[in-house]
């Protein structure tokens, strides 16, 4: 399936992409079910490999991370909620509710600054002037907690 060197003709592409969303709508479904999201993204990650138009799924990934990294904040395992996060974004950086989902893991865990940072680089993707509102009331809350 992966080795380029052998010819796959249109019709055993499109059956590969069949199997592939198959194999991520069905995998990713168990996992995410269990609480298990690292699962869930690496099974959904793997099954990417078999499709063409991987862009229709990156919606879905990303709200995948973003389960995952507060999941991972709920364990107080914050490098990793905010590695999470960071992925999120990477699929889909146009998504608006990414901006208070950050803003709110930043206010919840006390981590300030790391939610500021991934709110920075959302700036040329959203507007800007909702996220410096999000990034004052966080620097705000730093100055007023010490940190």
């Amino acid at each position: 399936v992966f080795d380029d060197k052998i010819y796959k003709d249109p019709n055993m592409l499109r059956l590969l992409n069949n199997y592939g969303s198959g194999y991520i709508a069905r995998a990713s479904q168990y996992y995410l079910k269990r609480d298990e999201y690292v699962k869930a993204i690496q099974f959904m990650e793997k099954g990417l490999q078999f499709i063409q138009d991987k862009k229709r799924f990156y919606p879905g990934l990303s709200q995948l991370y973003m389960e995952a990294a507060f999941d991972f904040l709920d364990k107080e395992k914050y490098e990793e909620g905010f590695d999470y996060m960071n992925n999120a974004i990477y699929y889909n950086r146009t998504d608006a509710n990414l901006v208070s989902m950050i803003y709110q893991a930043g206010a919840y865990t006390k981590e300030y600054k790391k939610a500021a940072e991934l709110l920075n680089t959302l700036k040329q993707y959203q507007q800007a002037d909702v996220i410096d509102m999000y990034i004052a009331k966080l620097a705000s809350f730093a100055d007023s907690s010490g940190t």
